[in-house]
């Protein structure tokens, strides 16, 4: 069983790495424990058409050592020009290799995507991590099967929260990536919403995540304090990713948040109010890629303030009378 288990979680973890870099200009390629190349994006198959199949040691040449981990870029000169890698660990049996390919100056080919070169590595530790939680879980709900069927389901349904976390995480990262490829405007699809609507789903997937074996005793409450039918002409995915966002990082802080919200003139204001406090130093940064006050990547306050951006809006956050307040300004129409 738990080998299966790995199984259907390497299938999972190779299909979402295939789903965000298939069409990235920045090359990625997957080996086996083996060094077998066992696929390669376009990006790679343009410069080397043969690739599919071969043992990287053949392709990189004789200074290719295994392990091949490498968190420093190596450089080497091929019959195709000049490439950078490095090489992260997916798995014991799985390994991931982001190649740059270099001009004859040795300088970057200039559509090389940035965000996929600075994020590769953050991606590939979000899904470990949560692919390691999610295995833990598996083999302790495996372990209390024939002893205790009801601490069982709770850890298997712990390991359920973390698949879902995960999900979020890759939705966050590919939205991310999207918006900051250009004008977010053109990704978004407005219709009339209902905000108290949203903002119950929102909560909802949040209440459904936090209500495992280690919140038992700490119930979570997100207080929905938005008057009825207000409404909003807004794209009602990306509002609703951007208060799952908000409302995860209010509920991870304390346990009870508040929604508001209210049409003012021509635009409307959301708020997610908790009580606590952030350092002012950190309130500046709040936003800045990759910055986050409990040890995260940031990827969700990016998400929310690129959420905004796009349609036309901002964020903002503010500490008063012992409580934190996260401001989504967006316009009504």
């Amino acid at each position: 069983m738990k080998n299966l288990a790995c199984l259907l979680l390497w299938w999972l973890n190779a299909r979402v790495i295939k789903k965000i870099y298939q069409h990235s200009a920045e090359g990625i390629i997957i080996l086996n424990a083996e060094a077998m190349i066992i696929w390669a994006n376009p990006r790679v198959t343009k410069e080397m058409p043969d690739i599919q199949g071969k043992n990287l040691n053949a392709v990189i040449g004789s200074e290719f050592t295994w392990p091949p981990i490498t968190s420093q870029p190596v450089r080497r000169k091929l019959s195709q020009g000049v490439i950078e890698y490095t090489v992260t660990p997916l798995d014991n049996n799985h390994y991931l290799v982001n190649i740059r390919f270099l001009d004859g100056n040795n300088g970057i080919i200039p559509e090389m995507e940035e965000v996929a070169k600075k994020n590769i590595n953050q991606i590939v530790h979000d899904i470990k991590t949560h692919v390691n939680g999610i295995i833990g879980f598996a083999d302790l709900s495996y372990e209390k099967l024939h002893e205790d069927l009801e601490e069982a389901e709770k850890f298997l349904k712990e390991s359920i929260r973390i698949a879902k976390d995960m999900s979020q995480s890759v939705d966050s990262h590919l939205l991310v990536s999207k918006l900051e490829k250009g004008d977010g405007s053109n990704l978004i699809l407005k219709s009339t919403t209902d905000l108290k609507e949203v903002a119950d789903e929102a909560a909802n997937l949040i209440l459904a995540s936090f209500s495992s074996l280690y919140d038992q005793g700490h119930s979570v409450e997100i207080i929905n304090d938005i008057p009825a039918n207000t409404n909003a002409f807004v794209d009602k995915t990306m509002l609703k990713n951007a208060l799952v966002n908000a409302l995860k990082n209010a509920v991870e802080a304390e346990k009870k948040v508040t929604i508001e919200a209210k049409i003012n003139g021509e635009l409307v204001e959301i708020k997610i109010i908790n009580p606590g406090n952030i350092a002012p130093e950190n309130l500046q940064r709040i936003f800045h890629e990759t910055f986050s006050t409990k040890g995260g990547n940031g990827l969700g306050t990016r998400a929310i303030k690129l959420i905004t951006e796009a349609h036309g809006g901002q964020a903002s956050i503010a500490c008063e009378n012992n409580q934190v307040i996260l401001t989504l300004t967006l316009p009504k129409e």
